[in-house]
């Protein structure tokens, strides 16, 4: 993702990880989800793998 331009912040995000703007104290404060972010993100990875799906399974795909 951070090669078509996805911040790593939002990476994290969207990986559930703990680490960098959501470790320690900050994390404490940093309650924002980055939903818009998220979507954005979500959205570059689609345009950049064609709009193709993976993961389907019971006509439900996932974009990742």
């Amino acid at each position: 993702m951070a090669d078509i331009g996805v911040r790593p912040f939002v990476i994290e995000a969207l990986l559930n990880h703990v680490s960098g703007h959501k470790a320690g104290v900050a994390g404490v404060y940093n309650l924002a989800t980055y939903a818009a972010e998220k979507r954005a993100a979500l959205d570059s990875v689609a345009r950049a793998t064609g709009g193709k799906r993976y993961f389907a399974a019971e006509g439900v795909g996932s974009v990742l």
